[in-house]
């Protein structure tokens, strides 16, 4: 494969112009290799096997750090080694300086089991669930004999096949009898160093080495190494955070979480306010979820019911704690809280499709969200006079009239709507009976209009002239089903740009679909 890798050959341009984002480290040694291989081997095995991975994964590759832990080594002298905690901060202040300059993930190909204390730190970094991740690789497996510990068959083997130069010849009788019998395992050199089992430093079989022996070992280190590295970036793609799915409770969304709801409102650039999130809970006490990680909301989700048809909205998800899996549990929750409804109903962005589809919901029509900071008509040209603010006695004859439109009733909603802001409600008079109303509400961005509903064209265009008349200079946000194409044609001449788009889907029976001819705009895709 050409040379896609940069390493420190390159200058900063090369560096400032390549867009992977993996970078790899190799970790060795500087100890003691017996009589017959140098004290490098272990950095020299590592920046071989890491320059290769670098080629394959197009990555950029570190210069070894070739000195680390070698306690086990003390007594030969050449041997150097740094204190596993300065070791642990070397990982750290590398991790970070890759952080910062983009990478997302530090591959480190340790070539040195003595250097235990990189497993600790790279566990501690990634659980901190930073924007680099750390995979942290040792071969494995190694096809050699059970007594095979340091400067034996395999190593020897590999370093005659890849650097012959440096292998002297005196590998003969310099295993000790001592190592033979295994009694003695790895963990004892908690206790004795390497030296006080193999007085010559070698921990197996250099005798039985041999290049081509090398060539087959160094050939099975590179494929594992790739599988594994590769096999782990896919679970990072997949999946980065550290505990996964693990760890998330559900309990009931309560006002003493709304702060933490606007959040993660916030977050998501959403419309509603602390109020809003009042109501949802004023509908349905116990219909409204939150996800919890650590003790903290990571997301919601509302239901609302309306006789036999409910609604599901406010699915929100931190960014920090998404793709793993929060979504569909707290859907899942929504959907068992409203078993007993025969339609349940909500509005997907794009982006939540698929989760809604595995759950069982299916299209029904495509809803435009519209905006205009800058409205292009004058509403006086159109007969305002038929336009009035709504009353009580209104307000019982539209819920009375929206039932059939909307599909079930839902006075609570339109009653909250007219409390919260009357100066919003509007009602169209066509020859003494209800002909259109609309009604509105302020958010945190946009004054939201909706639901608007018309007999006509004609009654939704007069309802929206008179409401933005008393809108004033706010900016407006209208949700609208796509469904007539005048209308529509009527909003963009009106100054309205579309901003984003919904999926309105159902899970059951759309039996309660409503007229929806006369729906010129929705409540808002969390409520309908």
């Amino acid at each position: 494969m050409e040379k896609q890798f940069i390493d420190g050959k390159s200058t900063f341009i090369e560096w400032n112009n390549h867009k992977n984002d993996i970078c790899i480290l190799p970790v060795g040694a500087m100890e003691q290799h017996s009589l017959h291989l140098p004290l490098l081997t272990d950095s020299l095995l590592a920046t071989h096997f890491a320059t290769f991975i670098a080629e394959q994964l197009q990555a950029a590759l570190l210069p070894v750090l070739g000195i680390a832990t070698s306690y086990e080594h003390s007594g030969f002298r050449g041997t150097f080694s740094l204190k596993p905690e300065t070791l642990m901060s070397v990982i750290r202040d590398i991790a970070a300086e890759a952080e910062q300059q983009a990478f997302r993930t530090l591959i480190i190909f340790n070539y040195h089991g003595g250097n235990f204390s990189l497993m600790p730190v790279v566990r501690d970094w990634n659980r901190q669930d930073r924007p680099l991740k750390i995979i942290l690789y040792f071969p494995r497996n190694m096809p050699r004999d059970n007594a095979e510990l340091h400067a034996g068959e395999w190593e020897t083997s590999l370093m005659m096949h890849l650097y012959p130069d440096l292998v002297k010849n005196e590998t003969r009788g310099i295993t000790e009898p001592k190592w033979l019998d295994q009694e003695f395992q790895p963990p004892d050199l908690n206790t004795f160093g390497v030296g006080h089992i193999a007085a010559q430093g070698a921990v197996g079989f250099p005798d039985r080495a041999g290049a081509e022996k090398g060539k087959e070992y160094a050939e099975w280190i590179q494929k594992d190494a790739l599988n594994w590295i590769n096999r782990r970036l896919e679970w990072l793609q997949k999946q980065s955070n550290y505990s996964g799915r693990g760890g998330v409770t559900l309990r009931l969304l309560g006002s003493d979480d709304l702060e933490r709801a606007m959040e993660l409102k916030s977050m998501a650039n959403w419309n509603q306010t602390r109020r809003d999130w009042q109501h949802f809970l004023d509908f349905s006490p116990k219909g409204c979820f939150a996800a919890i990680k650590n003790g903290k909301v990571v997301g919601t989700v509302t239901t609302t019911e309306y006789n036999d048809l409910a609604w599901i909205g406010m699915v929100l998800v931190d960014p920090a704690a998404r793709r793993q899996g929060i979504a569909t549990r707290l859907l899942s929750a929504a959907v068992e809280h409203l078993q007993h409804i025969t339609s349940i109903k909500l509005d997907a962005t794009p982006e939540g499709m698929t989760v809604y589809e595995r759950l069982g919901f299916t299209h029904e029509f495509k809803i435009l969200r519209l905006t205009s900071s800058r409205l292009l008509f004058n509403p006086s040209v159109l007969p305002l006079e038929m336009v009035r603010q709504i009353n009580e006695k209104d307000l019982r004859e539209i819920i009375e009239y929206d039932a059939n439109v909307f599909g079930q009733e839902r006075g609570r909603v339109l009653k909250a709507l007219y409390s919260d802001h009357p100066e919003y409600a509007l009602k169209f008079s066509g020859g003494g009976s209800v002909a259109g109303y609309c009604f509105g509400r302020p958010g945190s961005s946009y004054l939201q209009i909706g639901p608007l509903v018309g007999q006509n064209l004609d009654a939704a265009r007069i309802l929206l002239a008179a409401f933005c008349r008393q809108a004033g200079e706010r900016d407006l946000l209208i949700d609208v089903p796509e469904h007539n194409d005048d209308w529509l044609q009527f909003l963009t001449q009106a100054g309205f740009k579309e901003k984003r788009y919904f999926i309105r889907m159902v899970k059951g029976s759309n039996r309660y679909a409503g007229t929806i001819k006369q729906q010129f705009a929705i409540a808002g895709p969390e409520i309908g």
